[in-house]
C-alpha cells in the first residue's frame, strides 16, 4: 500500500514539475524578449552610424565652402591692391 509519506513525495515531484516548466517557459519569453531588445539595439546603432557619417560629410563639405569662399576673397583682395 501506498503510505502518506509516498503520496506526499509524488505530490511534491508533480509540483515540482510544473513549477519548473512553467519558469523554463518564462526564461525562453525573457530570452526571446532579449533577441528582440538586441536587434533593434542593433538598429539604432546602425542608424547612428549613419547618421554621424552623413553629419562628419555635411560639415567637410561646409569646411571646403568656406575655404573656397576665402580663397576668393583673398584673390579678388589681392588684385584690388588691398582697397576696399
Amino acid at each position: 500500500m501506498i503510505t502518506t509519506i509516498q503520496v506526499l513525495l509524488i505530490a511534491i515531484v508533480v509540483i515540482l514539475t510544473i513549477l519548473l516548466t512553467l519558469i523554463g517557459i518564462q526564461v525562453y519569453q525573457v530570452l526571446l524578449e532579449f533577441k528582440k531588445s538586441s536587434r533593434l539595439l542593433n538598429q539604432i546603432l546602425d542608424n547612428t552610424v549613419q547618421v554621424s557619417h552623413t553629419f562628419s560629410q555635411s560639415v567637410i563639405n561646409l569646411s571646403a565652402l568656406f575655404s573656397g569662399l576665402s580663397a576668393i576673397f583673398k584673390r579678388s583682395e589681392s588684385q584690388n591692391g588691398g582697397k576696399k
